[in-house]
């Protein structure tokens, strides 16, 4: 029997320094792609900043006690430089906004709002000085303005002044740029370009969301400085889409719930308010969402608990009962009813006679009064005996 040796034959040396040349090649393509596709920590911060910019212009802009609505052009929006007092401090004048703006951020220290030698009225980044710096590192430069050229300048150094190439993207010969501008506008919006003027009026949608329709209507209307706005017809069902609203105007939308419904508004950033109407500024398309909400309500009884009275009614021997708010003292109304609540067998509330007055159903004697629809709270019922009558030891009272 022969045996065979079986040579194995292995790369030779040129053929190994070949395919690492290759990986080598492949390795430096992949790393550029790489590198080009992977943003640096200025590019990562610039656009974190500038979604923290655009956020705390709205909530500045959406803010009513901040800045009051008012559709004179030339106190709209940011031109609004009147004295307001948030959280016991006062914000007013030229630095109104640079004031207020800080307050939504924290800082390393107290914001300085000086105004130095600028006298742009905030629109030459150049001029503006630190306003205060972040725990991120990042210098903020705010502006010291009335907005009287219907925008200004915030400038971000977004690795600080004392590290990066301090330029700014954009200028002449700056490759790795680390400062950014934004350009606010009077009427709350953003822009990474100086605003231009158009001749052309814009206008605006605003999508109205409703849920629990069934709750209510909801009219429109433009808001005035004096009286109310011109409210258009009633509408019911959702969505519904308000078009051709004019730019920097004003609409208010009122909500009109049914009985035992009421109403609640939420943002399309999801700040909600209970009032009965809405205000929005239309600075760009909107969003909105109504609620009508079911509102529980109760009754409130007073009922004669030995019949000590001996007349056909309760009332001939007590005053109708008053009925307070228990927090605020305030009067609500009385319990006019005599006998127990008259209930209506489909919508199965009390009946009443559209004026707050419960209807009764005294077929089984009248020694009680009564009202219903209270809502969720503290009342306090007081009456008093007429002639001849009094209460007894056993008297309850109770809130």
């Amino acid at each position: 029997m022969q045996n065979y040796n079986k040579i194995k034959r292995a790369f030779t040396l040129a053929e190994i320094i070949i395919a690492l040349a290759i990986i080598g090649v492949i390795c430096i393509a992949t790393m550029g792609i790489l590198k080009t596709a992977m943003p640096t920590k200025e590019e990562s911060i610039h656009k974190k900043v500038t979604t923290l910019v655009e956020q705390a212009v709205e909530r500045l802009a959406d803010n009513e006690v901040m800045y009051p609505l008012n559709e004179d052009k030339a106190l709209f929006g940011f031109k609004n430089t009147q004295k307001v007092i948030v959280d016991g401090q006062e914000y007013e004048g030229d630095t109104k906004f640079c004031k207020l703006f800080a307050t939504q951020f924290t800082t390393t220290s107290a914001p300085n709002c000086a105004k130095g030698d600028d006298n742009s009225d905030g629109i030459e980044p150049d001029k503006l000085q630190k306003t205060f710096s972040t725990t991120d590192g990042v210098d903020w430069y705010l502006p010291v303005t009335t907005f009287s050229n219907n925008y200004a300048v915030i400038k971000i150094d977004v690795n600080g002044e004392s590290e990066g190439s301090n330029c700014t993207a954009g200028a002449e010969g700056c490759s790795k740029p680390d400062q950014f501008v934004y350009y606010v506008r009077a009427n709350g919006t953003v822009t990474s370009t100086v605003p231009t003027e158009s001749a052309e009026n814009l206008t605006f949608t605003l999508t109205l969301t409703v849920e629990n329709p069934e709750g209510g209507t909801y009219q429109i209307g433009k808001y005035k400085n004096v009286g109310e706005p011109d409210y258009g017809e009633a509408v019911s069902g959702t969505p519904h889409v308000f078009q051709n609203l004019e730019e920097d105007s004003i609409y208010v939308i009122k909500a009109n719930p049914k009985p035992g419904y009421s109403q609640k508004w939420v943002s399309s950033a999801g700040a909600e308010k209970n009032t009965p109407k809405y205000a929005i500024k239309m600075n760009k398309n909107r969003s909105l969402t109504l609620k009508f909400v079911e509102v529980p309500t109760y009754c409130i009884t007073l009922v004669s608990k030995n019949n000590g009275c001996d007349k056909s009614n309760l009332n001939d021997c007590i005053n109708y009962p008053i009925i307070t708010d228990t927090n605020t003292n305030e009067e609500i109304g009385k319990l006019q009813t005599v006998g127990k609540p008259d209930i209506d067998a489909e919508t199965g509330l009390a009946k009443h006679d559209g004026e707050g007055n419960f209807l009764a159903d005294t077929s089984e004697g009248t020694h009680s009064f009564f009202a219903c629809g209270f809502t969720d709270g503290n009342y306090t019922v007081n009456t008093t005996a007429k002639s001849g009558y009094k209460f007894g030891s056993d008297t309850t009272t109770s809130q």
